[in-house]
C-alpha cells in the first residue's frame, strides 16, 4: 500500500500534515482551582454526636446466654460454636433476640457469637416468627425472660 501513496506523490503531503497534527495536539494545562472547606455534616438530631460508640454489655450478654443455656438444657459452649442444629439454633435465636431486645447493636452481637450482623438480623426475624407460631419456644422463651427479670431484681 505504501508504494501506491509514494507513487502518487502524496506520501509527503501525508507526512506534513501528520507533523502538523503532532505539534498542534498538546495536553490541556492543569487549572488549578481553589476548593472551598466541605459543608458541615448535617446530623439528624438523635444521632449520638461526640460520643463513643456503644459497645456490648458483656456481663450482661453472659447472663442472658447463661440462663438461656439453663431453660434450654444446653451448654454455653455449644451454643456459641458454629453450629447450626436446630436443638442450638433455637435456643440461639431466643439469646439474639433477648440481646436486640436490650437495644444491642447487630454487628456487635455477630462479634460476640462470631457471626455477621446480617446472620444477627436473620436471627432476630426467626425468633419472631417463632414467637408467634411455636407455643413450646415461646413458652421456653417466656421463662428465661421472667428468670433474667428475677436474677436482675435480686431475687
Amino acid at each position: 500500500m505504501l508504494w501506491r501513496v509514494e507513487r502518487l506523490g502524496i506520501f509527503e503531503e501525508l507526512q506534513e500534515r501528520r507533523r502538523k497534527y503532532d505539534r498542534s495536539y498538546q495536553l490541556p494545562k492543569p487549572v488549578k482551582v481553589s476548593r472551598a472547606p466541605p459543608p458541615e455534616r448535617i446530623r439528624h438530631p438523635n444521632m449520638n454526636v461526640g460520643r463513643t460508640p456503644k459497645t456490648l454489655n458483656v456481663k450482661r450478654a453472659r447472663k442472658i446466654i447463661r440462663t438461656i443455656c439453663d431453660v434450654w438444657g444446653v451448654r454455653p459452649d455449644a451454643l456459641l460454636s458454629p453450629t447450626k442444629t436446630q436443638a442450638l439454633a433455637r435456643p440461639r435465636f431466643a439469646a439474639v433476640r433477648l440481646l436486640s431486645k436490650e437495644g444491642e447493636y447487630l454487628n456487635q452481637i455477630g462479634k460476640f457469637f462470631s457471626r455477621d450482623h446480617t446472620t444477627i438480623m436473620h436471627a432476630v426475624q426467626r425468633a419472631n416468627e417463632l414467637y408467634i407460631t411455636d407455643k413450646p419456644w415461646r413458652a421456653l422463651y417466656h421463662r428465661a425472660e421472667t428468670i433474667l427479670k428475677i436474677v436482675e431484681a435480686g431475687g
